[in-house]
C-alpha cells in the first residue's frame, strides 16, 4: 500500500500504470544486466549501451560524467558483500589469479574493460531529481556486483566450452521465462490493472502480488505477453513506493542531519515499520529529539567531531537495535555506551580512526550480539573488553594496525566456547605498527607462540629468542617463514646449545667457553641455522668444517677473538665459491702464526675474499720470539717473507 503521507498533489503527476522493462543478455557466467526502460507515459526512461565503442554524439559527450568502476576496492553495500567475492582477496583455485592488489589497473597486462553509458530520466514533477540519482546508484551497483562476480566465478565458467556455453544459456532462458512467467498479469482471469488510490474504487494501490522491498527494485515480478521470451518485466508500483519513501526521507531527515544532503553514500530510508536512519555531518542543534526515539536503525558517517559521546548523542534513542559510527575521524569513544541501549544487537564502529576502546565500553549492551571494531587504528585489544557481552556471537577486527604480540594471544584459542571462536575475519587483520608489517595476524600470532615454546630459556642456557622477521615463500604456497635470532650470549656456556627452536636462523653465543663446532654438523636443530657468532669463545680450530654442507650455505661467521692460529684456507675458499649466501666473515683478535708455511696462502684468501671480511684491518700476526711482523696485518705482509 502507498503510505498514506504521499502529497495528493504528486497523485496526478503519476501515471494509472505502467512498467520498468529489463532486458536480459545472457552470457558465460551468470548474467547481465544490459538495458532498462520504463512506460511512464513516455516520461520516464533508462538507456544503458556501451560507449564511446558505438559512438556519442558531440552534445553528449559534454554532458557526460565518467565514473571509473573498480571491481576490487569500490565498497559494495553490506547487505550485497561476500566474503568469497571480495577480490582484494580472492585467489582462484584453477587459474591463480587474484587477489587484486591497489592500483592493478596500472600494474595488470593485459585487462578486460567494459563501457557502459547510462541515460536515466524520470519527468516526473517533484521526485525528478532524486528518482535519477537513484536510478544511477542503483545500476552501478547492479554493474560493480556483476562484474565483480564474474571474476570471482571465475572457476565456475573458466574451464566451459562453447557448447557448454550454449546449453548453459538455453537452461538459463527457460529457469527465467518459467519464473517470469508465473508472474504475468492474466487479463482472461480477470486480473486487474495497477491503480492508484480512489481509481479502482478501493483505498489503496492494488498489485497482483505484494511490493518488493527497495534493494529489489530491480527484481523480476511480472513478464510481457508471450513471444516475448527475452523480455522480463517490473513492478512500476514498486519503484514508485521506493523512491517516494526516499522522498519522505529526505524531507524529514532535513531536520535532523546538520549536512542537507547526503554525503559518500550516506542515504536516508525512511520505513514504515520503523525508523531506519542514515545521518551525514552528525544532528543539527535545534532537531526535536522527541520526534526521534522510535528510531530502531540509525548510522552516523562524517562524524563533525575526532571524539564521540555514547551517553549524550544517543540518549533520545532508547529503542536502537542496530546502530553504526562509520567513515569519521573519531579517535576516542569517551563514555561506555550507555545502559538505556539495552536492546541494541548490532554495534558497528568500523572506519574510524580508533586507537583504543575501555575495558568497560560495551559492559551495558546485554543484548549485543554483532561487534564491529574492523579498520580502525587499534594495536591491541585485550579480551576482556568483550567478556561483559553474554550474547556476542560475531566480532569484526579486520585492521592493518596490530601489534603482533603476546597480548594478541587470546586469538589462538580455537575453542567454540571462547572469543576467539566469535572473531569473524581474523584472515583480515593485519600486523602493522613495528613488526612483522603487512603479515597476517593469526599465523604470526602462532609462529611468536610456537617460539616461547621451544626456546631453551630454562637452565642451563637461559638463552632470549625473537622473531626478528617473518617473510613470505615462493610461489605456489606462498608460506610464512620465519627468522628467528637466539641469544645466549655470555651465560658461561662450555658447548652449544643441543635444543634451538625450529627455523632458528641466527645464533649469538658470544662471551661463552665454547671449544668445539660439533653441533653445527651433526644437530639437527641447527639445520636452518645461517648465521653464528662465535666472538671471544675458546675456539682453537675450524677444522671439522672443512667439507661441510654448513660452510657451502652460511651467511655469517664470526670468530673474533678466539684462539685460532690457522685455518684450512683451500677448504675455505672451495666452500665459498660455491656458497651464493655468504655476505659476512670476522676473523679478528686471534693469535695468527705468520709464517712461511701458513701465511702466504692465508693472506692470499683475505685480499680475495676482502669485500666479505668485515675485520681485514684487525687481522694481525701474534707475538713470536724475533718476529720483526708482530702486530702486522695479514693482508699487509710482503709475499716475499
Amino acid at each position: 500500500m502507498l503510505p498514506a503521507k504521499i502529497p495528493s498533489t504528486e497523485k496526478g503527476n503519476l501515471p494509472k500504470k505502467g512498467y520498468i522493462c529489463q532486458i536480459v543478455y545472457h552470457i558465460g557466467f551468470k548474467r547481465s544486466f544490459q538495458n532498462y526502460f520504463t512506460s511512464l507515459k513516455s516520461r520516464g526512461t533508462i538507456i544503458l549501451s556501451r560507449s564511446q565503442c558505438l559512438g556519442l554524439t558531440g552534445e553528449k559527450l559534454v554532458e557526460r560524467v565518467v565514473d571509473f568502476v573498480d571491481i576490487a576496492y569500490d565498497e559494495v553495500s553490506p547487505k550485497h558483500y561476500k566474503e568469497e567475492e571480495d577480490l582484494k582477496f580472492f585467489q582462484s583455485k584453477k587459474t591463480m589469479r587474484g587477489p587484486l592488489p591497489e592500483n592493478w589497473k596500472n600494474t595488470t597486462s593485459p585487462i578486460m574493460c567494459s563501457y557502459k553509458v547510462v541515460e536515466a530520466s524520470f519527468e516526473v514533477w517533484g521526485i525528478q531529481s532524486k528518482a535519477e540519482e537513484y536510478i544511477q546508484k542503483t545500476i552501478r551497483e547492479i554493474l560493480l556486483l556483476g562484474h565483480r562476480q564474474a571474476f570471482a566465478w571465475i572457476d565456475d565458467w573458466i574451464s566451459m566450452t562453447i557448447a557448454d556455453v550454449r546449453t548453459y544459456e538455453c537452461e538459463m532462458q527457460r529457469k527465467t521465462n518459467t519464473k517470469v512467467n508465473a508472474c504475468v498479469p492474466d487479463a482472461e482471469a480477470g486480473e486487474k490493472p495497477i491503480a492508484l488510490d480512489g481509481e479502482d474504487g478501493g483505498g489503496g494501490l492494488k498489485s497482483p502480488k505484494s511490493f518488493s522491498p527497495l534493494t529489489n527494485l530491480f527484481s523480476p515480478s511480472s513478464s510481457s505477453s508471450s513471444g516475448q521470451n527475452n523480455t522480463s518485466w517490473f513492478s512500476w508500483s514498486t519503484a514508485v513506493l521506493s523512491l517516494y519513501r526516499v522522498v519522505s526521507a529526505g524531507t524529514k531527515f532535513g531536520e535532523l542531519c546538520a549536512s542537507p544532503t547526503p554525503q559518500n553514500k550516506c542515504m536516508s530510508v525512511n520505513k514504515t515499520d520503523g525508523y531506519r536512519v542514515t545521518c551525514s555531518g552528525g544532528f543539527r542543534e535545534d532537531y526535536s529529539a522527541e520526534d526521534y526515539f522510535l528510531f530502531h536503525t540509525l548510522t552516523l558517517c562524517h562524524w563533525p567531531q575526532d571524539k564521540f559521546d555514547p551517553v549524550v548523542s544517543l540518549r533520545p534513542y532508547s529503542k536502537l537495535v542496530k546502530l553504526t559510527i562509520t567513515k569519521s575521524k573519531i579517535k576516542e569513544i569517551i563514555s561506555d555506551f550507555p545502559e538505556f541501549l539495552q536492546n541494541l544487537k548490532t554495534l558497528n564502529l568500523s572506519h574510524l580512526h580508533l586507537e583504543h576502546v575501555k575495558y568497560s565500553a560495551f559492559k551495558y549492551l546485554s543484548s549485543l550480539e554483532v561487534l564491529d571494531l574492523s579498520y580502525n587504528k587499534f594495536n591491541h585489544l585485550y579480551s576482556p573488553t568483550m567478556e561483559y557481552l553474554p550474547k556476542l556471537k560475531q566480532i569484526w577486527l579486520a585492521g592493518e594496525f596490530w601489534f603482533c604480540k603476546n597480548d594478541l594471544y587470546w586469538l589462538l584459542n580455537a575453542s567454540k566456547d571462547s572469543l576467539s571462536f566469535k572473531v569473524m575475519d581474523s584472515n583480515r587483520m593485519t600486523c602493522g605498527g613495528y613488526k612483522y608489517i603487512g603479515k597476517p595476524v593469526i599465523p604470526v600470532l602462532r609462529l611468536l607462540s610456537d617460539l616461547e615454546k621451544e626456546c631453551p630459556g630454562s637452565p642451563p642456557d637461559y638463552c632470549v629468542c625473537t622473531l626478528d622477521n617473518v617473510v613470505r615463500g615462493r610461489a605456489p604456497s606462498f608460506n610464512l617463514h620465519p627468522v628467528i635470532t637466539v641469544d645466549c650470549s655470555y651465560r658461561g656456556l662450555k658447548m652449544l646449545p643441543k635444543i634451538l627452536p625450529h627455523n632458528t636462523t641466527t645464533l649469538l653465543v658470544q662471551g661463552n667457553q665454547i671449544s668445539t663446532l660439533d653441533d653445527l654438523l651433526t644437530n639437527r636443530y641447527y639445520s636452518k641455522l645461517l648465521d653464528i657468532h662465535l666472538d671471544y669463545n675458546r675456539i682453537s680450530s675450524i677444522s671439522i668444517l672443512e667439507g661441510s654442507h654448513w660452510l657451502t650455505r652460511c651467511r655469517v661467521m664470526s670468530f673474533k677473538g678466539n684462539n685460532l692460529t690457522k685455518v684450512p684456507t683451500y677448504a675455505l675458499d672451495n666452500a665459498f665459491q660455491r656458497n651464493r649466501n655468504i655476505v659476512q666473515l670476522y676473523l679478528g683478535a686471534n693469535p695468527w702464526r705468520c709464517n712461511c708455511l701458513f701465511a702466504p696462502a692465508f693472506q692470499d684468501f683475505l685480499i680475495k675474499y676482502k669485500s666479505l671480511i668485515m675485520d681485514l684491518s684487525d687481522i694481525k700476526c701474534s707475538y713470536q720470539q724475533n718476529d720483526e711482523y708482530y702486530m702486522t696485518p695479514v693482508s699487509a705482509l710482503w709475499k716475499t717473507m
